[in-house]
């Protein structure tokens, strides 16, 4: 009896110390739910960027520091003269290229392009100019062509954003070169937005 009096003092012990409560795990996001849509890279559902908009949270967009008229690049002095460049929404073009992804502008008499470092970009973020090939994925580089010229972009930066499906670039004072000739440079200020 004794026996069988510890053996159960022994189990009621057990028992009591090995239901003891464990602390809850914390939720993500302080346990909101959120759609698989909206965290999975991926533009789809009703976003208006990816992931973000519509039934997911809302966009955020990055502004540049200077206002620009959609589709009109404009440049300081130097030479070659360059004027402002106006462009329609016909002659802008998208896509994957090679490795990279370019935007291109293209009225007959300039080519503005440029080129981001994968296949793919990531909207609403501001990517930096790089002279030569974009490695980075928050680097550009542009090209310029205009009267036999070539101007490569060498500083300054790109505010790229994805609204209602369209891409918009705005640049405020990039910085252009070329070594064709005596070497000139040039400042640049604008807006694309593909179709």
């Amino acid at each position: 009896m004794k026996k069988a009096l510890f053996f159960l003092s022994a189990l009621s012990c057990i028992i009591v110390f090995s239901c003891r409560k464990i602390k809850p795990h914390d939720l993500p996001n302080n346990g909101s739910v959120t759609k698989l849509h909206c965290v999975n890279g991926i533009k789809d559902a009703d976003e208006e960027s990816i992931d973000c908009g519509g039934s997911c949270a809302a966009c955020t967009f990055v502004t540049a520091p200077c206002t620009n008229t959609v589709n009109n690049v404009s440049f300081g002095s130097g030479f070659p003269s360059l004027s402002g460049l106006a462009f329609t929404s016909a002659q802008i073009t998208n896509g994957a290229s090679g490795s990279y992804y370019e935007i291109e502008a293209d009225n007959g008499a300039t080519t503005l392009r440029f080129t981001f470092s994968s296949t793919t970009i990531v909207p609403n973020q501001v990517f930096h100019i790089v002279n030569g090939t974009p490695f980075s994925s928050d680097e550009v580089a542009i090209y310029l062509y205009h009267s036999g010229y070539t101007f490569n972009g060498s500083s300054g930066d790109i505010y790229l954003n994805d609204i209602g499906g369209k891409y918009v670039l705005d640049f405020c004072a990039v910085n252009l070169w070329t070594w064709t000739g005596s070497g000139y440079s040039k400042t640049m200020t604008g807006n694309i937005t593909t179709n």
